[in-house]
């Protein structure tokens, strides 16, 4: 594994050669405008403060707010439980001919008894030429292949374990993976590997890093008057709601947890997911298929990041979201290390999948030195054709 501090350094150094680069007058003007608009954010920032302190205040008024106490003794229960996680990355390269090159990675991490055990890392590379020329479109094909082949991943994962098991299985991602329509056939192998979970006592569990949208903002501006729901629109999207609101509750209990009331987004007053031409959304379609996602805000103490939590249930009606929801935090919280806000399986199965920018570069090369032939011609056109892609 590469040193996490060296490369920040070496993206730093990176950083600077390109800004060295600009043109003095261009580098002057772009300083002068960058404190022009610092100012700006300052003022956005004093806004929400304003904002996310009456936000909170209304939130408790009705309990949609919560706050969580873990001891170490607490915590410790949860150390060996059987823990998997999953995640896929995929990296894109233009071919000479105007077609893609994509490079695909899925990683399944496992640890069969929790914190007591060594970890085991499985990684499955997979190459696909997607012979479309038009971005936007070869974009969609290979997002739904990647999709595919993590949903695939997580099935595998499942099946490997026994019902004696259980434990908990990490999505680096939410569980309605992508949020829009979806082929028919995809949303059926998604919800299967998730009922097969269900069978086996799993508990599976995505973890979204990147805050966006605006589902929370609707979802608890709805339990108010418009005057009031002002407030939950001057925060503007989720981001804004979770770092402000969740930072301001913890500010004097700083070592708690605070997360916000769960939604099952088959049942939220937004929809949750995107609705299709048929006017039903994606999470309505889940849970037709048996399976319901309640999701929720978090924050592992007062000086970490926010991160959402989406967790599949097989029906919402019939359970106990809080014991679900608290016990979810639980093994979030006791995977995360200190200081940090993501759980170790899911920064371990990100980073083993992981494909950058300059991996793919030296991969294409590779790939064109071996499509190069005892032609001279073809050679000399293949070379021609790399022009405009380097």
């Amino acid at each position: 594994m590469t040193d996490p501090y060296k490369e920040q350094l070496l993206k730093r150094e990176l950083a600077y050669l390109d800004f060295n680069k600009l043109e003095p007058a261009a580098l002057t003007e772009f300083v002068t405008l960058s404190t022009e608009e610092s100012k700006k954010m300052k003022q956005s920032a004093a806004k929400y403060r304003e904002s996310s302190a009456k936000v909170l205040e209304l939130l408790k008024s009705k309990n949609l707010i919560h706050k969580l106490d873990l001891s170490n003794e607490d915590l410790e229960k949860y150390a060996d439980v059987f823990t998997d996680a999953v995640d896929g990355s995929m990296q894109k390269y233009p071919r000479p001919d105007g077609g893609w090159l994509y490079f695909y990675s899925v990683a399944r991490i496992r640890y069969s008894n929790g914190y007591n055990s060594d970890v085991q890392v499985n990684v499955t590379p997979t190459i696909k030429t997607i012979n479309t020329i038009d971005p936007k479109g070869a974009g969609a094909e290979a997002e739904e292949f990647m999709m595919n082949m993590e949903t695939e991943a997580l099935k595998v994962t499942v099946q490997s374990r026994k019902k004696e098991n259980n434990g908990i299985l990490f999505l680096d991602g939410p569980v309605i993976d992508p949020p829009f329509s979806a082929p028919k056939e995809y949303l059926h192998r998604r919800t299967f590997a998730c009922k097969e979970a269900f069978v086996r006592e799993i508990q599976v569990v995505g973890i979204v890093k990147r805050i966006q949208g605006t589902l929370f903002i609707n979802q608890y501006r709805s339990h108010f008057s418009n005057k009031e729901a002002v407030e939950f629109e001057n925060l503007m999207s989720d981001k804004n709601f979770a770092v402000h609101v969740l930072t301001n509750f913890l500010e004097s209990d700083r070592c708690s947890i605070a997360y916000t009331e769960p939604v099952v987004l088959a049942e939220s007053s937004t929809g949750g997911t995107m609705v299709g031409k048929e006017g039903r959304s994606v999470a309505e379609k889940y849970h037709e298929e048996g399976v319901d996602v309640i999701t929720f805000l978090m924050l592992n103490g007062y000086v970490t990041n926010p991160i959402r939590v989406d967790i599949a249930v097989p029906n919402a009606t019939s359970i106990d979201k809080k014991t679900v929801v608290e016990n979810v935090i639980r093994h979030v919280v006791r995977w995360a290390a200190p200081g940090r806000h993501l759980p170790i399986p899911v920064i371990l199965a990100h980073e083993k999948c992981n494909i950058g920018q300059g991996a793919a570069e030296i991969l294409f090369t590779e790939f064109i030195s071996g499509s190069k032939t005892d032609n001279e011609a073809e050679n000399i056109i293949q070379i021609k054709m790399m022009g405009d892609v380097h």
